[in-house]
């Protein structure tokens, strides 16, 4: 059984390593309020890029693509203009707002890219996909030893401790395939192993913790790694198989240890034991209607041969059956043809916040994420954002003689000032308009009230005094104007 969670390890790492994909390059530049938007899309690897997402993302953008053939590939580029919302050309859903006032803008972006937000609708597929992991497992391992005396114990620990296991490492695996798709991992030279070799390294603990794997054991598991000839390998995981038998169900009998050994040191005759017994399932002949019935979709009168990339999906084998809960049990298919995303942000102005790479040099931002292949729903969306700061560097010089809000400050000014009512705003406004780069000009920005504000303080002493709207813009421009000419005390 650990051999089958080792294979799962290593299926989750192959799903990532894809070599054909769609591949998704998406160009977002600010410009004040409308966003301007290029997308270009081509099939790296064998194959075409789909027609039909071709034809869906030419309707997001109301018109054709640019094609551009290239040495082995076609690229074909849309480009557009967006405002506030973001079009589903990738798939997904965003925004892009931005908040502009007298002493600067702020920007704001947030998109996600496929997925689903439905974390409870997740987490109980993978925990029905374990179940019928552990159910089809049982029944495979009663077609081989449904005999032996001893059979009772291995379903004993297949129902109990194997099928909670399982759930557990459901979400190990998760956490793992998330790390996947954005760690870089150590700088170079350092020993430290980064948010992958930390998921990695808690999976291995819940193996030795449980029993499937001691620390005398890892040697024998590390020559397994090292791909020795069969009959090593046969050896090994039968020495790592009686262990684990022993210890988790408590099976005495080695013989048992060793035909699982056996089997899974020779992959071919792995294969025919399991579809063998995959083949006489109610799940394998549902797997096999269902893709009778696509094709006869395909074929009929204006359906989708010939356009979609599942087109040319070949007759599924009884081992997808298992494939098939795993993709669930994992949250993510493990499958080959992966999509690829990379987004190029352009902004207006200084990066505050964002989760995606900046580059000092050239001030833009860049995303790079593997999605699934649209229509799936099994991770969570891939998240993109970015907060950004563009100063009115002339108007604020004008009136307190240099930059005084920038970045994070000049974000929290934009949304204080955007949150004010109207007459709020228009008094403010104004106010900032009277005001020049004078001592004068800062001790009324000091006292400064609205007008429905109180400007004397009540009875009870200071802190009765209700603190004004205005507060927080006034005290972050004085901090800023500390230590300027105009603000020092009189001599």
């Amino acid at each position: 059984m650990k051999r089958f969670l080792v294979i799962a390890t290593v299926l989750v790492g192959l799903g990532y390593l894809s070599c054909d994909h769609n591949e998704y390059a998406l160009k977002i530049a600010p410009r004040g309020q409308a966003v301007e938007r290029q997308l270009t899309v081509f099939r790296d690897g064998k194959g075409n890029f789909p027609q039909a997402e071709l034809e869906r993302i030419g309707k997001v953008y109301g018109k054709a693509a640019q094609e551009k053939p290239e040495k082995d590939i076609t690229k074909y580029t849309f480009d557009g203009h967006s405002s506030g919302k973001m079009p589903d050309d990738v798939g997904g859903a965003g925004t892009y707002t931005c908040f502009e006032t007298a002493m600067g803008s702020a920007g704001i972006y947030m998109e996600r890219f496929r997925g689903t937000d439905d974390l409870a609708g997740q987490l109980e597929i993978r925990m029905q996909a374990a179940d019928k992991i552990a159910d089809l497992l049982l029944g495979w391992l009663k077609s081989e030893f449904g005999k032996h005396e001893e059979f009772p114990k291995i379903k004993r620990f297949m129902d109990t401790d194997f099928r909670q296991d399982i759930k557990n490492l459901s979400l190990y695996f998760r956490s793992l395939a998330d790390v996947m798709l954005t760690d870089g991992g150590p700088g170079e030279g350092g020993p430290e192993v980064g948010p992958k070799g930390e998921a990695i390294a808690r999976i291995a603990q819940y193996f030795l913790e449980r029993g499937y794997i001691r620390t005398t054991d890892i040697p024998t598991a590390a020559r397994l790694m090292a791909r020795p000839d069969p009959k090593r390998t046969e050896a090994a995981l039968g020495r790592l198989l009686r262990n684990a038998l022993s210890a988790k169900a408590g099976v005495k009998d080695v013989r048992i240890a060793d035909r699982l050994a056996a089997l899974l040191a020779d992959s071919e005759a792995l294969d025919r034991s399991v579809s063998a017994y995959l083949s006489t399932t109610s799940d394998y002949k549902k797997l096999l209607a269902d893709w009778k019935s696509r094709k006869a979709k395909q074929r009929a009168p204006g359906g989708s041969a010939g356009k979609d990339e599942n087109a040319a999906e070949g007759e599924p084998g009884s081992l997808d059956v298992l494939k098939v809960q795993m993709d669930l049990w994992v949250g993510r298919s493990l499958g080959p043809s992966d999509d690829n995303l990379t987004v190029l942000f352009s902004p207006e102005g200084q990066v505050v916040k964002t989760n995606g790479h900046f580059d000092k040099a050239t001030g833009e931002i860049t995303w790079q994420h593997l999605m699934e292949k649209r229509g799936e729903s099994r991770t969570l969306p891939l998240m993109c954002f970015a907060v950004t700061a563009q100063p009115a560097e002339e108007f604020q010089k004008q009136h307190f003689g240099k930059v005084v809000l920038q970045g994070q400050n000049l974000v929290n000014y934009c949304l204080w000032r955007k949150g004010l009512g109207d007459n709020k705003a228009t008094e403010w406004d104004a106010f900032l308009e009277s005001l020049r780069p004078d001592r004068q000009s800062f001790l009324r920005l000091d006292k400064f009230r609205f007008s429905d504000e109180p400007t004397t303080q009540p009875a009870g002493g200071a802190f009765a005094e209700p603190r004004s709207d205005a507060a927080s813009a006034v005290e972050m421009i004085l901090n800023a104007l500390k230590g300027s000419p105009t603000t020092r005390p009189a001599q």
